[in-house]
């Protein structure tokens, strides 16, 4: 683990940028003015760039007689010795991923705060996003400034989302919740991770970060027909309009983003609508019967769907009260209710996740386990 660290601080850093030789110097010490309340000192890393320097804190408290000051390590009898100075090699690549991309970006940016990276991330992604989208990576902005005001950007890895995690868990938080928060801070990270202001290191296990398999709320066969009967009933307007998408969303499985672009796709002469997904960026090839083609032609005569998720939310919410529908229903159950009830009239799972553009088969297991509970729960019923 030394040997990395004594030839940072025995011989510079040498990377050609832009055809110009830039020299950087980094060495591990402890800071003497960063203390915790029993006493320990920060490890810290320095850089020296030109003249300048800069220091990058490791998050490493630990007593001063345990560092060494000759390899500049944490010495082996201290508990955990070996974790903490991989820990201090990580940081390490990142400062130098930093310099080694190169041009735009130097050490300086390392030390931005979590709050105004995920800003930069938000201005970036807003031309491209859904409403919807939007809302929550500012909901994640929010997280970070408030509970964790004094977060910097290269904080952002497995273990500090994993803090985010149990955090809201302990807070009674439904794990869909919890899910949409996560994939939030992701994002940010992987938008950062492809302009090289951090390490691919930091977050190597954050695909395996799972809260748990959150409950797909969907609408049953009878809650369906129902609907489709109370659509019939309304007269023209936002609600009609919402309702009319939704069933269609049930009868196809597409997202609220996809359903928003509805006028954009092409109808094939065999009825074959076909659609770039805007997630996935996948191409899906959905062959309307008679039934969904009049609820599709409904929407287009409707108009296009509401491209704002407050709004849509209000339409949903007077949904539920209306035709009883439980608390959990959102637009998006919609496409949930496509998907278990592909499973519940036996439709292969590898034809429902092709229909459902996943990328993963996993994630459409996860509507064929639900179907599959609810049917063996039926079957307990049978008792003559």
């Amino acid at each position: 683990m030394s040997f990395a660290i004594k030839i940072a601080i025995k011989t510079p850093y040498l990377y050609s940028i832009n055809h110009k030789i830039i020299s950087m110097r980094i060495s591990v010490e402890l800071s003497g003015y960063t203390k915790s309340s029993n006493g320990l000192q920060q490890v810290r890393i320095r850089t020296s760039h030109h003249g300048q320097r800069s220091f990058f804190n490791t998050g490493i408290y630990i007593p001063e007689n345990v560092f060494d000051e000759d390899s500049k390590t944490i010495k082996k009898i201290y508990p955990n010795a070996k974790l903490l100075n991989e820990k201090i090699n990580r940081k390490i690549s990142e400062v130098t991923h930093a310099f080694n991309m190169g041009g735009q970006y130097n050490v300086s940016v390392l030390n931005r705060s979590l709050g105004d990276a995920i800003l930069e991330f938000i201005r970036a992604k807003t031309k491209s996003s859904a409403d919807a989208t939007i809302e929550n990576y500012m909901r994640v902005y929010n997280i970070a400034k408030e509970e964790f005001p004094a977060a910097k950007l290269t904080d952002l890895n497995s273990k500090f989302i994993d803090n985010i995690k149990q955090t809201f868990i302990d807070r009674g938080l439904k794990n869909s919740t919890i899910n949409l928060y996560i994939t939030g801070f992701i994002s940010v990270f992987n938008f950062f991770k492809k302009k090289g202001i951090v390490s691919e290191i930091a977050m190597s296990e954050v695909d395996k970060l799972k809260v748990g398999e959150s409950i797909k709320s969907h609408l049953q066969l009878e809650q369906l027909q129902e609907f489709s009967n109370y659509i019939a009933t309304l007269q023209p307007g936002s609600n009609r309009t919402v309702a009319l998408y939704f069933l269609l969303g049930c009868r196809t499985g597409l997202r609220y983003s996809d359903l928003c672009k509805l006028d954009q796709y092409k109808l094939t002469s065999n009825n074959e609508l076909l659609i770039v997904t805007k997630k996935s960026k996948k191409i899906v090839s959905l062959k309307l019967n008679e039934n969904t083609l009049a609820i599709y032609k409904d929407c287009l005569a409707a108009g296009s769907l509401l491209n704002s998720s407050k709004k849509v939310s209000k339409e949903i919410k007077s949904l539920r009260l209306k035709l009883n529908w439980d608390d959990e229903i959102t637009f998006h159950s919609s496409r949930h209710t496509f998907a278990i009830m592909c499973a519940k009239m036996g439709i292969s799972i590898e034809v429902t996740s092709r229909l459902m553009g996943h990328s993963d088969i996993k994630t459409t297991a996860i509507y064929y386990k639900i179907a599959n509970e609810q049917l063996n729960a039926a079957m307990d019923k049978i008792d003559f």
